[in-house]
């Protein structure tokens, strides 16, 4: 027999000891019989059958694999984010330094005027 506990506890056993259970599906032999028959531990564990495991086992790989894509594309689009902030901080930058048309011709193109006499 398997447990599903749903929610992590430290449970305050009778002779002082305490016992941590973690969320997740749980071999009966992880929990000792003083555990099971704490008063609080039908509270957090659920006693499910192993086809009832194997069912909840496979979805949670699922899950992790369909976490696993949305990891990736978070990634990918923080990449992209990044590189988008940085296009539009060079863009403020040189908005905020503007080339003239006379900065553009440069001083090299002028000719100088002979004086006349």
């Amino acid at each position: 027999m398997k447990y599903l506990v749903t929610a992590a506890a430290t449970l305050s056993l009778a002779d002082g000891s305490k016992f941590e259970i973690t969320k997740g599906v749980h071999s009966g032999a992880d929990f000792p019989d003083s555990v099971k028959s704490h008063w609080a531990f039908e509270a957090y564990a659920k006693q499910i059958d192993d086809a009832e495991a194997e069912q909840l086992e496979a979805a949670n790989a699922d899950l992790k694999a369909y976490v696993a894509s949305l990891e990736s594309t978070n990634a990918s689009l923080l990449t992209q984010i990044a590189e988008k902030d940085k296009e539009i901080a060079d863009l403020k930058a040189a908005n905020e330094n503007p080339v003239t048309s006379d900065e553009k011709q440069g001083k090299g193109n002028a000719k100088k005027q002979q004086a006349s006499d």
